[in-house]
Parts: structure tokens; C-alpha cells; sequence
């Protein structure tokens, strides 16, 4: 059995509608589909080519920026959502085949690449692990000789990118967040010794305190002492010689 399509075309002024059963009542549209959609095929050719929606002055001759897809011969290369005279290849928002998004780039490496600085109130990040272990029996602290050695040698922290690695490949943010972490952890530890060894040296000096204290006292009474046994003798010796 054969289907029957029936296509209602409707012209009036500078309003066109396309439905299939009835007039388009809506209002405030120059081109109205009431079912169906509008399919844009791609060009025959073996070169680049865009086909989509672009957006003009009133006037028609300055593109303000479009909608639609851009690609080359038979392959599609991404959907853009840009500004500019050429939307294709402007800066804007751009989605592959393969549904990586690029904002400001055509060609994203990531879900989501972004050529340029984004603003955001929180930014959350999952990650299996976290840097805990730092503070486990089992973990080794680093003496900070060996610190002081490693960036000496190296010119950087153990286990944090060099300004190089970073400039090349940048930081992936959840870990670079545990490395620091990581960092502020084992800083914590050190804080936590030298304050034990600077109470054992108060402790100490207390001692050494008291202990003077009490020779100063013991000095003072072999000095009463003395004097009184140079004034007994000076006393007898006066006696004598009388």
C-alpha cells in the first residue's frame, strides 16, 4: 500500500507556512513547520563547504555569525554555533563527530577544550584517591636534607612538575590539587617535629635554668659562709692579740 503525504503550503505577504494538515496559527514567524523539520544536505564536492543558518545586518552585507556544519568532501568536521563573517571558523562553540566540544578551537583534545579563561563560582573534580597516606605509619617522610639535595639537582619540588613539564603539557588539576596536598601534608609533619624539638630544647633549658638557679644559691651561702669565717678569724686574731 502506497502512503499519502499531504502538504499544505501556505504564502501570505512575507509569512510562510509549511504544515501537514492545517494552517500554522503561530504568530511573530516568517517560516513556520508544523511537523517534520528542514534537512540540509551537504554540497557535491571534494573541498570544504559549511551549509547551515547565518545571521546578517539588515542590509544583508555584514554576517553577523550562523548555525550549521562545516566539513569537507565527504566528511563531516564539526557543528558550530559561532560569530563572525566566517561562523565556520570563528570563535565560538564547535562539536566533533566524536562529541568532544571546543570553545574558541575547532579542534578540542577533551570532552571539553576551551582556548581561553573560564569563570565558573566552583569547579568539582572526582578522583580515586587523595593524599592521606602521608600521614600513615607506613610512609616515609623525606629528610629535609634530601629535600634540600632534590632541589638543588632538580630545581623543583620531588613529584611536582618543573616549570618546563608544565609550559609543554600543563597540569591536569585534580592531581596537581593531591601533589600539593601531598606537599602541605609532609610541610605539616616537619612543622609538627620541629616543634617537638623546640619544646624538648625548652624543657632542656628550663632544666639547665633551675639548675643554675640553684648553684647561684648554693654560691651565695658558701660566700656567707666564707665571710663569716674571715670575720671569726679576724675576731680571734684580734683577741689574740690583745
Amino acid at each position: 500500500m502506497k502512503k499519502l503525504y499531504i502538504l499544505f503550503v501556505f504564502l501570505s505577504l512575507s509569512h510562510l507556512g509549511i504544515s501537514q494538515n492545517q494552517y500554522p496559527t503561530a504568530t511573530g514567524s516568517s517560516i513556520l513547520i508544523d511537523g517534520g523539520g528542514i534537512n540540509v544536505m551537504r554540497p557535491a564536492t571534494t573541498g570544504g563547504w559549511a551549509r547551515g543558518i547565518s545571521y546578517f545586518k539588515a542590509k544583508g552585507d555584514i554576517r553577523y555569525g550562523g548555525i550549521g556544519m562545516y566539513g569537507g568532501g565527504e566528511t563531516p568536521h564539526y557543528i558550530y554555533i559561532t560569530h563572525g563573517e566566517t561562523p565556520w571558523k570563528g570563535n565560538g562553540l564547535f562539536m566533533l563527530p566524536n562529541g568532544y566540544v571546543g570553545i574558541g578551537t575547532t579542534s578540542p583534545d577533551a570532552k571539553l577544550a576551551v582556548n581561553g579563561v573560564v569563570h565558573s563560582k566552583e569547579v568539582k573534580v572526582d578522583l580515586s584517591g587523595w593524599s592521606d597516606f602521608v600521614f600513615e605509619s607506613g610512609y616515609t617522610l623525606p629528610t629535609l636534607e634530601e629535600v634540600e639535595r632534590h632541589i638543588q639537582e632538580k630545581g623543583h619540588l620531588k613529584d611536582i612538575p618543573s616549570a618546563k613539564e608544565v609550559g609543554k603539557e600543563g597540569i591536569h588539576l585534580g592531581a596537581m590539587d593531591a601533589k600539593l596536598l601531598q606537599k602541605i601534608e609532609e610541610l605539616t609533619l616537619y612543622t609538627i617535629a620541629q616543634e617537638k624539638q623546640l619544646q624538648f630544647q625548652k624543657e632542656k633549658l628550663k632544666e639547665r635554668e633551675s639548675r643554675l638557679s640553684a648553684m647561684e644559691v648554693r654560691i651565695e651561702q658558701l660566700e656567707t659562709m666564707l665571710t663569716n669565717l674571715i670575720r671569726h678569724e679576724d675576731q680571734i686574731n684580734a683577741n689574740n692579740g690583745q
